[in-house]
């Protein structure tokens, strides 16, 4: 893939640059100290990618191999703190915006099922998190890298968001003047 700005490129050099070809130092067997270092860096590079002249140009394989290995410290991070401070709103909506990006063939079911009204609701309930917790951290595939239990851990993370955001949109009742909560 070749970097269309410094930011991607920067980015893509300090994901590289990881042991491993960009695997965590924690997924591999170091300390958990070590790995917690990499959360910021993996946020970090997520964010840079998020931008929409970069990111229309990184393959989905990128986003899929590193939405794994965020989700790997995430569960370390959830194995230390309560499920709020581990997957807070601005995670999670991160999260649901890298989705589309990881599999362009699922963007349009994204984009109604991650819409504005119903996505402010499953944010603001403890459902995803809860779910994302429960059905993805806990994967004991997670963080075996290999390709089989990779697309697993991507393909339970798809499912998860769908199902809590199309039944938080059944829990919802759209009307002409906005969402009504039942």
């Amino acid at each position: 893939i070749a970097p269309v700005s410094t930011g991607i490129t920067a980015a893509v050099m300090a994901f590289s640059s990881c042991p491993i070809g960009g695997i965590a130092p924690s997924v591999v067997g170091a300390s958990e100290q070590t790995g917690s270092l990499h959360l910021p860096m993996l946020a970090n590079l997520l964010q840079t990618l998020q931008d929409p002249e970069g990111s229309k140009r990184v393959a989905p394989k990128i986003w899929q191999r590193m939405i794994i290995l965020w989700l790997v410290q995430l569960r370390l991070k959830r194995q230390r703190a309560s499920l709020e401070v581990a997957l807070p709103e601005p995670t999670l909506r991160l999260m649901l915006r890298a989705l589309p990006k990881a599999a362009p063939e699922l963007a349009a079911a994204c984009r109604a099922l991650f819409s504005s009204p119903v996505l402010e609701f499953v944010l603001q309930s403890p459902g995803l998190r809860t779910q994302i917790d429960e059905r993805v951290l806990s994967l004991t595939a997670l963080g075996s890298f290999a390709p089989e239990d990779e697309a697993e851990v991507l393909s339970e993370l798809f499912s998860t968001c769908f199902e809590v955001c199309v039944l938080s949109g059944a829990t919802a009742e759209w009307s002409g003047g906005g969402l009504i909560l039942r």
